[in-house]
């Protein structure tokens, strides 16, 4: 799943400029000052570790606005750079913490990985958001993803989030066992499924088995599930979940009968097909896309 450093550098470069551009509209004139002073010391390349971490610990006193307004020019041109890139979930402090990143100094790479390594171990829970949220444009993409792994098997939500949801990174970077725990996580802990990006690239057989024996443990406790849940399973009703789906169809719960109609709408198993042919609204909205996982999450 491994996408090229080159690729990765001139994105780097695009995201820089881009985000240098919004902050130098948005933040006060004494935050403006104090980041491109930071920015500079970044130049110094004896001093450059030192100020970098000097600068990421006070980028939450420096960024006053808790939030930021993305117009939806932004917002396309986030999308432009990179399609999965959800900017309107990008605060102040997150923005100039992850263009601090991107100004620091990465041609040596082990200096490189191991100024940021130091920054995740010493990270607050804000900073190590910050750093979850920038890994998709950090150099040496590979270099990170047990770093990943390590903050998926935290309990700290935020954190959690940071790695999960509307981040790109997990799907094109973390091994299989990695990601299906990410998504089992996510799914025990009722994150919103939906938010997870490449699903549809990493769906694989041993996370749709262990989510339908999932189903029938929380069924056997008298405990629900997330619907979104059914996403993963849905390229393999040909192997698992087909009496399962059977069983919700001839239950009561619409929301939950919603999802097993869009599973097996976008499974290619075609006695799914045939099954949801008798639920004639739920499927027509499928295909009107007024029925999607997002918006079933909502």
């Amino acid at each position: 799943m491994i996408y090229s450093e080159t690729v990765s550098v001139k994105l780097a470069e695009e995201v820089k400029f881009f985000l240098q551009d919004k902050l130098e509209r948005c933040v006060s004139e004494q935050t403006r000052v104090w980041l491109w002073k930071s920015i500079a010391s970044l130049e110094i390349a004896e001093k450059a570790a030192i100020s970098l971490q000097l600068a990421f610990s006070a980028s939450a006193r420096m960024a006053r606005q808790a939030t930021l307004i993305w117009t939806e020019s932004e917002r396309a041109q986030a999308h432009r750079l990179l399609p999965e890139w959800d900017i309107q979930h990008w605060s102040q402090e997150q923005c100039i913490r992850t263009l601090l990143l991107l100004h620091f100094p990465s041609s040596d790479r082990a200096a490189y990985v191991k100024t940021i390594t130091q920054l995740f171990t010493m990270a607050d829970i804000d900073e190590q958001v910050a750093l979850y949220k920038s890994l998709p444009f950090l150099p040496y993409p590979e270099q990170w993803a047990a770093q990943a792994a390590e903050g998926v098997r935290q309990n700290m939500v935020p954190v959690f989030d940071a790695i999960a949801l509307n981040n790109p990174y997990p799907y094109r970077h973390l091994s299989e066992e990695a990601w299906n725990q990410l998504v089992l996580k996510a799914v025990f802990n009722d994150r919103p499924l939906a938010s997870i990006q490449g699903v549809y690239v990493r769906h694989n057989f041993r996370l749709a088995s262990t989510l339908v024996d999932f189903i029938h443990e929380r069924w056997s406790a008298g405990r629900t599930f997330p619907p979104g849940l059914w996403r993963f399973i849905s390229p393999f009703l040909t192997s698992v979940g087909m009496p399962e789906v059977h069983l919700v169809l001839q239950g009561k719960d619409a929301i939950m009968k919603a999802a097993c109609v869009l599973a097996c709408y976008e499974s290619n198993n075609k006695e799914a097909w045939n099954l949801i042919q008798a639920f004639p609204d739920i499927l027509r909205a499928c295909q009107e896309s007024r029925l999607t996982w997002h918006t079933l999450g909502k």
